[in-house]
């Protein structure tokens, strides 16, 4: 369907995205290659459009969470090496071996489950090992379980080691003293796989987001930032120390301009009275589009063409914006987060911050009704 047959879209500009990844592969140096994240549809991007214009730039590997994501990308012509980051449940694990996706091993029973799926196949599967150094949700720790891991492992022939990695629970924070010990679990564990002798680690990744900027790795492969690639790079004292972009800016229409006097009401349930004569408008969206609740509720901030104003109610198909004293008309765009038109910037996180959330439930979680444009 067209982009203009919605009532609202989101434009991921594909242009900033190259360039983010082009800042972060000069970051990072030579010796090391970045690994992007696509999942949950590259953070909302869209996960066809980001992997064919990343493979160009020289992305050899990509990440998503779950099975179905990597499918989806080999059904549309994605044929670099996928690996799913996430644990994969036992019904996921046929599609993962016919389709060619690496899948992470970390418990005897699901490395034996995709060893013997892969000779019920006649292929060998490739694998990562997931190193658990404190984020306590999937993976193998260090130490004398691994050792016992690796014995196990050497003796299915169906499955082959390509890679080790772990996960960081709290590398926002610049030297965060939990990361550092994480990060020496971690050498640790690829110390006792390298000196086992019989696998080879193609594949060495632990930075997030957080971590590629500052955690000084000597042992990787490859950095794995996924925020960081759509723009979105903060640290927890606030600071935006990478010059990334923020890459995704969602907009919608403007459907109707109502007078509102004092002793009226706009709404569902009368939500919104005001106390002197306003303006308002209604637009083309809703909680129905994945716009969070809550934020319109309590006032949020939104652009309505190039002048801030904000939200003064939202319903499932349609928000309430306060337009009084702003020169504007039916047809006209808002800017939920993003870039307007004009080039103003209402960053996510700013709208995140306003109502005490994560920028991600802004960026991802558009739905099926909300349009879809690629700025190149």
């Amino acid at each position: 369907m067209k982009p203009n047959c919605f009532n609202s879209y989101m434009e991921s500009n594909v242009a900033t995205l190259c360039e983010n990844y082009k800042k972060i592969q000069q970051y990072v140096g030579p010796n090391k290659k970045v690994v992007p994240i696509l999942k949950a549809n590259a953070y909302g991007f869209g996960d066809i459009e980001a992997a064919k214009a990343l493979i160009p730039l020289g992305a050899d590997i990509i990440a998503v969470a779950m099975v179905n994501e990597a499918v989806k990308l080999r059904e549309n012509g994605i044929d670099i090496p996928l690996l799913v980051l996430g644990g994969v449940s036992p019904n996921n694990l046929p599609y993962a071996v016919e389709y060619g996706i690496q899948t992470i091993i970390f418990t005897e029973e699901n490395a034996a489950a995709i060893n013997a799926e892969a000779a019920k196949q006649g292929k060998i599967a490739d694998v990562q090992i997931k190193l658990d150094t404190g984020m306590h949700r999937v993976g193998i720790t260090p130490g004398a379980k691994l050792s016992k891991f690796l014995e196990f492992i050497k003796n299915l022939k169906n499955i082959k080691v390509v890679g080790a990695f772990t996960h960081f629970a709290t590398a926002e924070t610049v030297n965060d003293p939990f990361t550092l010990e994480q990060y020496e679990k971690f050498k640790e564990g690829i110390a006792q796989i390298k000196a086992d002798g019989s696998f080879d680690l193609k594949y060495i990744h632990c930075q997030n987001t957080g971590a590629t900027y500052w955690l000084k790795d000597d042992i990787c492969t490859h950095a794995r930032p996924g925020a960081m690639l759509y723009g979105y790079c903060r640290m927890t004292d606030g600071s935006r120390p990478m010059p990334v972009e923020e890459s995704m800016s969602v907009r919608a229409y403007i459907t109707a301009i109502n007078e509102v006097p004092v002793g009226e009401s706009v709404g569902y349930d009368r939500y919104f009275k005001p106390s002197k004569p306003a303006r308002v408008a209604t637009v083309g969206m809703g909680y129905g589009d994945g716009l969070f609740r809550p934020h319109a509720l309590k006032g949020g901030p939104v652009y309505v063409n190039e002048t801030l104003t904000k939200y003064v109610g939202i319903c499932m198909d349609q928000l309430f914006v306060d337009v009084t004293d702003i020169d504007c008309k039916v047809g006209d765009e808002i800017t939920v987060f993003g870039h307007t038109k004009g080039g103003k910037l209402l960053s996510a996180f700013e709208t995140a911050d306003f109502c005490g959330q994560i920028y991600q439930i802004f960026v991802s979680v558009n739905t099926a009704r909300v349009g879809k444009i690629f700025k190149y």
